[in-house]
């Protein structure tokens, strides 16, 4: 999507400079693939361009600006931008693969007989059946092996917000059974 202005305007990230935001348009096919490659989502990287014209808009209006090779500039704030929500990602991911890995060495046991399989599975039910509406929906689909993506249109919610959503009522249920 090309936007023609001639004018600095007020974005949610901040003021948008016109001149910037060109150079942002010239940059789309680079900034496009290095978002699909780096973050699989396209959507988020239009967000972080913008982010990033915001930013080099302030910085390119200043009166001292230290903005000399204007494409180039805006290309490794956006870069940058890319790489630490890639980075913050994997952590997210990290910490809740360690999570439920934890939970599921809670539920394995060295006994292999029947009786422990089923006591585990009770136990992993009567938990699930503590959990409230949304964790215990949110739950149920991430077993199925949807990932947050998949749940932004059920709930309307960011990718982000319902993962901290979610983990922050794993956290809440945790706090529940070790305090009982």
């Amino acid at each position: 999507m090309l936007i023609d202005i001639s004018i600095a305007y007020q974005d949610e990230f901040g003021e948008i400079n016109a001149d910037v935001l060109r150079e942002a348009q010239n940059l789309r096919q680079y900034s496009r693939s290095l978002a699909l490659k780096i973050l699989n989502d396209e959507a988020q990287g239009q967000t972080l361009m913008m982010r990033a014209v915001a930013e080099v808009s302030k910085k390119f209006t200043a009166e001292n600006s230290i903005v000399k090779n204007l494409p180039a500039y805006l290309f490794q704030t956006f870069r940058r931008l890319v790489f630490a929500e890639a980075r913050k990602k994997l952590r997210h991911r990290e910490l809740e693969e360690k999570y439920f890995e934890c939970l599921e060495n809670l539920f394995q046991s060295d006994t292999v007989s029947e009786e422990a399989k089923i006591c585990q599975q009770i136990l992993i039910k009567e938990i699930v059946a503590k959990m409230d509406d949304w964790t215990k929906d949110v739950y149920r689909y991430l077993e199925l092996g949807y990932e947050y993506k998949d749940l932004v249109p059920k709930y309307g919610s960011a990718e982000n917000v319902i993962r901290a959503k979610y983990s922050r009522k794993l956290r809440e249920f945790a706090e529940d059974i070790r305090e009982k």
